[in-house]
Order: C-alpha cells, then structure tokens, then sequence
C-alpha cells in the first residue's frame, strides 16, 4: 500500500511539473547580464554653483557581472552616453577571475569646465538637464547593454 501510494504522489508530482522537452533555449538564473548603477548623485541632483565653477561633480556606484566573471572596466558619460570616460574601480576589482561574486566599486569625475559646457549645451536645446549613464563590462568582454544603461538626470 505504502509503494502505491508513493507511485502515485510520483506520477502526480511528475504531471504537475509539466516541463517542455527541451530546456536547452532557457538560460540558467546564474547567468545574468553585466550591471551597473550611480550611487550617487542622486537622480534630480540639483548642481550647486560650486559645483559647476570649482569642484565638479564627484560620481559613484556599484557593478556586477554574473556568473562569477570579475568586473574589468566601468565607463561613464556626462552627456547621456555619446561620450565615456574609464572610471576609476576602488573596491571588489581584486576578486579572482570567474569566481568574484561581490559588487565592484567604482568612482569618477565630471570637471567644472566640462558641467558648464554640458549646461550651455543643454540650456541652448531647450532642456535643464545633464545626463549621467554608466555602463560595466567583465573579463570575457561583456558589456552592459544600451537598454539597460543606468543614467540619472541633474538639473
């Protein structure tokens, strides 16, 4: 009795799963795509006048590559992507090749001169805004895709 009943919870479990034949087009969950994000500034960051005539803007954030493959290089535009500039990877950039898990750090800087001319550029399209994106790539040569930039927008 006992066998039939686990025959049956089987075959029961068995139909309910109702899996395709082949899985083979489903990529596995560990395999997810280079990322990368601006910790800081915030988005709507207004930029304050020291900002655009002595210090610049300081910008900040985290990538990650899946599959254990170790972040390389992060890039970031201060004009919405047309142009990139190599930020600087402070922490987690250390983590062996295909078994780095953690975040990678990174920073870089927008200089006063080059605010002030995304501003008059921006101001003389009718826009307020400057957009900031960011994008990561790993050691096999992924790179972030264009849909999936990070950017944020300062006014």
């Amino acid at each position: 009795m006992l066998l039939l009943l686990l025959f049956l919870l089987l075959v029961l479990t068995f139909l309910c799963l109702q899996l395709p034949e082949d899985i083979s087009p489903y990529p596995p969950v560990m395999e997810l795509p280079v990322q990368s994000a601006i910790v800081t500034p915030a988005e709507g960051h207004a930029l304050s006048d020291d900002e655009l005539s002595t210090w610049g803007l300081d910008v900040k954030g985290y990538a990650w590559a899946g599959g254990g493959r170790r972040v390389v290089r992060v890039d970031m535009s201060a004009d919405g992507g047309q142009n990139w500039q190599q930020a600087e990877l402070v922490a987690g950039a250390e983590q062996p090749s295909m078994r780095s898990w953690a975040w990678v750090l990174w920073e870089a800087s927008v200089g006063p001169d080059t605010l002030q001319a995304l501003g008059e550029a921006a101001r003389a399209n009718g826009a307020s805004e400057i957009e900031l994106c960011v994008r990561a790539v790993d050691e096999c040569g992924n790179t972030q895709v264009h849909k999936d930039l990070r950017c944020e927008f300062l006014k």
